[in-house]
This record gives C-alpha cells, structure tokens and sequence, in this order.
C-alpha cells in the first residue's frame, strides 16, 4: 500500500515513516541519476572505436542505447531526485548552511545533465535514431521524436 500525505495528516500511516520512504525515493534517484552521468560519457566514447570496427549498424544501436538510457531512465531520476529532494525540504525544514553546498552539487548535477545530453545531440547528428540503417521507420521510435526536439532546441 502507498501511503499519501492524507494518510499521514489522518494518522493511518506514521510521519517518520512516510518520511522514510521521501528519503529513500530521493537517495535511490540520486544513485541513478548520478550513475548515468557517469555512464553516459563513457557510452558516448565508444562511439569512434564502434564507427570503425562495427558499421553503421552498431553505431545505430550505441545511439539508441544512449539515447534510452538518457531519456528513459537518467531524467526521469533527476526529475524524481528533485521533486523528493524538495519535497524534504518543506518536510524536515532543512535550512541549514550546508544545505546551500547541497543545493550547489544539485546545480552542478543539472548543468552535467544539460552538458551529456547537447553532447550526444551533436555526437549523433548524423545517426538519426526515427530510421532504422536500412531506411525502414520503427514505429517504437515516434515516440522519441517530442524528446529529440527538446533535445535540440536546449
């Protein structure tokens, strides 16, 4: 069962609790998040030793492996580490002078953020991911196109 801030109001479910699983929610989304930027530039590397040995078929999967990890799994975590993280805030009122050290590492995790995904929209700009190599379009890939613009245009 999910416990809701009206559970916790009511009484049903205790605040230290609820409390508990904030953090928990808010350092797994750390892990991830910095896992990824950590993964993802050395992903990216790979791309001349692939271009060479492997083609353009293997060049297209490193793109889209990147690609997917970066949209599917490393945003989605910054997003959850930053709603949890600011969720704790108003939760513990945590205004501590260490708290702006905190918040600082945060921004330098978000401009990281930024940096590895213009990185890989130029790295890739000649591997377009809505097109298989042999020209037939997969209709699963449609759907990266709102994030590919995002991409783009930041």
């Amino acid at each position: 069962m999910i416990a809701t801030l009206s559970d916790v109001i009511t009484g049903a479910v205790t605040s230290e609790a609820f409390l508990a699983a904030i953090k928990f929610l808010h350092v797994g989304a750390i892990a991830l998040w910095v896992g990824g930027l950590i993964g993802l530039p050395w992903l990216m590397a790979q791309r001349d030793g692939i271009r060479r040995r492997g083609g353009r078929n293997a060049l297209h999967r490193l793109h889209a492996t990147a690609r997917t990890l970066h949209i599917g799994l490393v945003s989605p975590a910054a997003v959850v580490a930053i709603v949890s993280g600011t969720a704790l805030i108003f939760l513990r009122e945590t205004y501590a002078p260490w708290f702006t050290a905190k918040l600082g590492f945060v921004v330098l995790l978000g401009a990281g953020h930024v940096l590895c995904a213009r990185k890989m929209v130029r790295l890739f700009a000649d591997d377009p991911i809505e097109e298989e190599p042999e020209g037939n379009v997969d209709p699963r890939r449609l759907l990266l196109r709102p994030g590919r613009a995002v991409l783009l245009n930041a």
